[in-house]
Order: C-alpha cells, then sequence, then structure tokens
C-alpha cells in the first residue's frame, strides 16, 4: 500500500539526464537533497486505485443524472446498535478506517412534515454507486430528489466530465475523532485535498463555543427547565420550524423532549453565530506558523462554509439523538414527582448544618475523616436543586444482523455465515463528566477500609483549596478521582450549588464558599501536609 519516493525521483532524474532536461535535473537533485537532510521523515506514496470510470460516450454535461445511489435501509437507532454490535466483535481499536458504504437520506428541511434521516446501507445489495471514491473537488455531488413520491439519493454531475475520467463526489462525512481523521488518508490528488476524507469537528475551534457555552450543567439547565415547563411555546414552535424540524421527527414526544429540543436549536442557531470567529482566529493562528501572508477573506469564506457544517452536522445529531429516544420511550411508563417546597428546604438545610457542625466535633483518624465529611454535608446543605434520575426498564431490541463481511476479513472467522445481536438496557448516561460539578462525592469516600494510610486518603488545606477553587473557578469540569473522594457510578440522585448558580444566572452561594475557606482545622495529619 505505501511506496518510498526517492526511487521514483531517482528515475524521473536519470530520464532528464538523457534527454538533457536541466530544469526538472535541478529539481529532483533539490527534492533528493531535502530528502537528505531529513532522515527521520518517512517520504511515500500511497496506492491510488479507480473506483467508477465514466463509460460513456461523450461523457456527461454539468447536472446530468449519473446514477441512483442504492441499498438496504436502516432507521437510525437500529443502523447505531448495528455498529456498536460490529464494535464489541471486532474488540481492536487499533484497526484502520472501516470503508464507507453508507450515507444519509435526508428528509429536506423544507418539506411540510419537516426533517428526518435513515441509513442507506450499501455493503449487501447496492449497485455500483457506492464503489464511486471521494475527492475534495469532485466533479460530483449526491442530491436527494423525489421521484413518484417518494425519496431517492442521486448522483449528479457538477461539471462536465470525459470519456475515461474518474467519477467522485465529497463524502462530506465528520469524526469526533482526531485518530481515525489521521487514518482516514485522502488520495484524491487535488490541490485542494484536506488530506483525509473526513471532516474533525471534534477539537479546536470547532469545539470553542460548544465549552463556552454548552457546558454539562448548561445542558442539564435546560433540561430542568423543559421538564419544569412540561409544554411548549409558540417560541419553541417557530424555533423548531426554522431549522426545519417538524412533525416526522417530533410527532409522539412528550412536551417537554420537544421543548428540550428546542432550547438546543437555539443554542446551535447561536453556535452558528459566534463559531465562524472562532474557526477564523484558530486558522489564521495555524497558518501564520508556516505562511508569511494569508487572504483574510478566503480565511474568513473559508470559516463561514466550516461554520456552516457544523451547524448542519449538529441538526443531524439531534435528529439522530431523537430517534433514538423516541425508540426506547416505547418501551417504558412515564411518572412525575413533584418537587420540594421552601419549607421544607429549610428544614433540610438547617438538619444538615446541625450534623456538620456534630461531625466536626468528634475526634477523627486517617480512616475516619468526620472533617472532610463535614464539609461535604456543608456543600449539600447549600445546595437548592436536587433532581431524581428514573431508570429505564432493560430493553431488548429485536436482533440486529451482521455478517462476516461488515466485520472486514480479519474478523470474518468470528461469526460463520451471519450473526444475530441483541442489545439491551438502554440506561447509560455519562456521569463520568459530571463527577464533582453535578454530582457530589459519596460521604462515605472519608470512612476508609483501608488498615494504613495512603497518598490518595490526603485531606489537608491543599485539598480543601483545590476543591473551593473548582467550584469558583471551573465549575462545569468533573473533579479528579486520584483524591480522596470517590462517586456513585450510577447517583440516584444529582445536584449541586453550582448547577444551582447556572439555574438562577447567578454566581455560586458565597456564604457557603466564606464558611469553606475560613472555618478552623478540626484535625490535621502528618500526611496532610
Amino acid at each position: 500500500m505505501m511506496y518510498p519516493l526517492r526511487p521514483v525521483v531517482e528515475e524521473i532524474e536519470l530520464i532528464a539526464e538523457e534527454e538533457r532536461d536541466m530544469r526538472t535535473m535541478k529539481m529532483c537533485l533539490a527534492i533528493l537533497r531535502a530528502i537528505d537532510s531529513r532522515p527521520d521523515d518517512k517520504y511515500i506514496a500511497y496506492r491510488k486505485g479507480l473506483g467508477v470510470v465514466c463509460n460513456k460516450e461523450g461523457g456527461f454535461g454539468e447536472d446530468d443524472f449519473v446514477v441512483e445511489f442504492l441499498g438496504e435501509v436502516y432507521p437510525t437507532w437500529k443502523w447505531f446498535e448495528k455498529q456498536d454490535g460490529i464494535r464489541s466483535l471486532q474488540k481492536n481499536s487499533k484497526d484502520p478506517a472501516p470503508e464507507f458504504y453508507n450515507i444519509y437520506l435526508e428528509r429536506p428541511k423544507g418539506d411540510a412534515d419537516g426533517y428526518d434521516l435513515v441509513v442507506v446501507d450499501a455493503m449487501h445489495k447496492a449497485n455500483y454507486a457506492s464503489r464511486i471514491c471521494h475527492s475534495c473537488r469532485p466533479n460530483c455531488e449526491a442530491k436527494v430528489t423525489a421521484v413518484d413520491g417518494q425519496y431517492q439519493i442521486g448522483i449528479y454531475s457538477v461539471r462536465k466530465i470525459q470519456f475515461g475520467e474518474e467519477i467522485t463526489f465529497d463524502y462530506n462525512s465528520v469524526t469526533e475523532s482526531k485518530e481515525e481523521y489521521e487514518a482516514s488518508v485522502c488520495l484524491c490528488g487535488s490541490q485542494v485535498c484536506r488530506g483525509s476524507y473526513l471532516n474533525l469537528t471534534g477539537e479546536g475551534a470547532f469545539q470553542k463555543v460548544l465549552e463556552e457555552w454548552h457546558g454539562i450543567l448548561d445542558r442539564h439547565q435546560l433540561m430542568l427547565e423543559a421538564c419544569e415547563a412540561n409544554s411548549v411555546s409558540e417560541e419553541d414552535y417557530y424555533d423548531l420550524t426554522r431549522a426545519g424540524l417538524g412533525s416526522c421527527l417530533l410527532s409522539g414526544l412528550p412536551a417537554w423532549l420537544v421543548a428540550y429540543s428546542a432550547r438546543l436549536v437555539r443554542f446551535i442557531n447561536l453556535e452558528r453565530i459566534k463559531l465562524p470567529g472562532e474557526i477564523l482566529r484558530h486558522n489564521l493562528e495555524e497558518r501564520r506558523k508556516y505562511f508569511l501572508e494569508t487572504c483574510i477573506d478566503i480565511e474568513k469564506s473559508d470559516a463561514e462554509v466550516q461554520a456552516e457544517g457544523v451547524y448542519n452536522q449538529r441538526l443531524q445529531n439531534l435528529a439522530v439523538t431523537l430517534d433514538k429516544v423516541r425508540y426506547v420511550m416505547r418501551f417504558r411508563d412515564r411518572d412525575h414527582y413533584p418537587s420540594g417546597s421552601d419549607n421544607f428546604y429549610r428544614e433540610l438545610k438547617r438538619s444538615l448544618l446541625w450534623l456538620r457542625d456534630e461531625l466536626r466535633n468528634l475526634p477523627c483518624t486517617y480512616k475516619c475523616r468526620h472533617d472532610a465529611a463535614a464539609d461535604l454535608i456543608h456543600v449539600y446543605a447549600y445546595t437548592k436543586c436536587f433532581f431524581k434520575i428514573q431508570g429505564y426498564k432493560s430493553v431488548t431490541s429485536p436482533p440486529v444482523h451482521i455478517s462476516p463481511l461488515d466485520l472486514g476479513p480479519k474478523f470474518s472467522d468470528k461469526l460463520g455465515p451471519g450473526f444475530a445481536r441483541t442489545n439491551s438496557d438502554p440506561d447509560s448516561a455519562l456521569f463520568k463528566a459530571s463527577r464533582g460539578c453535578l454530582s457530589l462525592p459519596d460521604v462515605g469516600s472519608f470512612y476508609a477500609k483501608l488498615q494504613k494510610p495512603s497518598r490518595q486518603r490526603i485531606y489537608g488545606p491543599r485539598t480543601v483549596r483545590f476543591m473551593v477553587a473548582r467550584m469558583e473557578k471551573q465549575s462545569q469540569r468533573p473533579w479528579p478521582k486520584d483524591r480522596i473522594w470517590t462517586f456513585n457510578p450510577l447517583p440516584k440522585v444529582l445536584g449541586s450549588p453550582m448547577l444551582d448558580s447556572v439555574i438562577n444566572n447567578s454566581p455560586i452561594d458565597r456564604e457557603m464558599l466564606h464558611w469553606l475557606k475560613n472555618r478552623t482545622s478540626v484535625f490535621q495529619a502528618a500526611w496532610d501536609r
């Protein structure tokens, strides 16, 4: 698959010498000297094959229909269950990026019933359209068109295509994995080649607005707000309609979920406005490392195109998620839990503060850190909003067929002629990201079963300063696990003063922080220092 460049350059130099082509000889010698000056670099070329070549007499004109993209149609929830099954059977993240034979058929946003999508998989049942190669400067594009009242994916030319010319289109596939992006080498050879047939949307400037304006506390605040309202306003419907989301995607979903979707769309619109500036700033910084001059107008245009791609990807991800949620919610009952009253909160706070003071009066050892437990109970006492995670019953999906062809040649011996896999228990939330900022540590963290002190059992002034600084300045970042506190992997109740500050759009409770910073130390072991 890889060929060294040195022999190629030497052969070109030899031919140029025979033909007395001094200009080419000088160029080859310069290239060889550059290769010699950097012996650690690998100068290689990849094999470039041809996917589909035009054999039509006279070729194609601009905007001609070339071929329909055919394949098996999957609802998105079923497609992703199949992908999960394939990954679980391969169990090898070091394998190269997979070959792509699937494509999204997107229901246009302008449809009366709104946007939606399904997956067309051309791995088993398809035509030659699935073998068309990617190019960063393609001569075709994929379009969704309506034929006899049904949507289909058609490949259309974007310029004239000559007889014998390779047919290509831009896959427009995205990934959030830098490793997958780098492994997906593009061999189109065009002057505008991106270097990968994937677009990377998970790092750098693409995530800047998301991290700043849509952290884990912001996301939960939007969800709690939608659940509290449990109704869809005119503004919600207006924003959803502007984004192209209608009854096709939202029908049958509970009111709180539709309202939450509207709030997500508002953030996506905010990101659409702010992201071009962030991408432009990032791209200019990167280019100035290698180029003395850059064209601001071209960079600005590229940043706007990239931001628009992120916008469309966000809407696509929202559609995929809603399809999964709709599928799972068919199997569950809906209950409502009323929130507590103000009097209940005041009594609870008073009781917890009493318990805090009682614990501080108890003698401490390295196994029983009552002082640390008192600090945590103090934080609990100043938390106003707690919400309960309502567990889902285990759900068993219909079997998904996975064949040796889906797994690839390395794993074809695992299945034989075929395999059926079922997925269950969809209640798998990302609690790891919520440690400390959304779910507080367990009080049991401070009562160890260990017989000897360890570095993880330290709870001194430095630990307290770290805890306070994280609450004040990095409220949406998870707390590290290599400290004295531990977290329940599946907490039943969530809430924190940091979430309260986001819900109320106010600073974190100063009274709570003041006590933590100024309370007298009642115990300090030798290892705490």
